[in-house]
């Protein structure tokens, strides 16, 4: 099966026994350069993790599409994050981000990270090059 790398995608979050669906589209180039960039450590430990945790903040915002019907209640209201719907807040992005700004961040920090994959057969020790024990392809 092929990595799927559409343009829309969807984080499924356990919150205790609850999942919330978090609706995203992928993020343009140049915005995972500016969190990648934003994220880098600084000398003060403290402010660099404040400047992730905010880069992270920035691209869930930027990214986020909306969340799963019925997943998501604030104020004991649903939040209602489709424009069809009747109940649709057109706020819902600043509302979340003030009821919940760890989705966010969350969504932010999965969409950031830079996946590594490592097939067994590059790691084994080989006479060669390391290039010659990458497999074909």
């Amino acid at each position: 099966m092929a990595l799927a790398l559409d343009k829309e995608g969807v984080l499924k979050l356990r919150i205790g026994d609850e999942t919330v669906r978090i609706f995203y589209r992928r993020p343009e180039p140049s915005e995972v350069i500016d969190t990648l960039i934003k994220k880098m450590s600084d000398v003060d430990e403290k402010r660099g993790a404040h400047k992730i945790l905010l880069a992270n903040l920035d691209l869930g915002r930027a990214c986020i599409t909306g969340i799963g019907e019925g997943d998501l209640a604030v104020g004991g209201s649903e939040l209602v994050t489709c424009p069809d719907r009747p109940a649709y807040r057109s706020d819902w992005k600043e509302v979340l981000e003030d009821a919940c700004p760890l989705l966010l961040i969350t969504l932010g920090q999965h969409l950031s990270t830079i996946p590594a994959f490592i097939e067994e057969s590059a790691l084994k020790k080989t006479s060669g090059t390391p290039e010659e024990s990458l497999p074909a392809g």
